[in-house]
């Protein structure tokens, strides 16, 4: 399922989805980092949980997860050939 992340701090994350996400439910959120600030191409990789929701009733629904772990890893490039 992809989201739209709409705030993140350095433990947590406010996210809007297309479909609700119970309490404790866990989740991975793969962020693309910006070039422009990176120089390459990297990726943060989190595994959160999620401990609240918003707009229960409306769409997009919020999110609100903790993020327990986390990695940075380069993109890999496929090759076309």
């Amino acid at each position: 399922m992809e989201g739209e992340i709409v705030t993140m701090s350095g433990n947590g994350v406010f996210m809007r989805l297309p479909s609700q996400l119970r309490p404790n439910t866990r989740i991975t959120l793969r962020v693309s980092l910006p070039t422009e600030i990176t120089r390459i191409p990297l990726q943060l990789l989190c595994q959160a949980r999620v401990v609240g929701q918003m707009g229960a009733k409306t769409y997009p629904f919020g999110i609100g997860a903790i993020i327990d772990d986390y990695q940075i890893r380069p993109v890999r490039r496929h090759n076309g050939a």
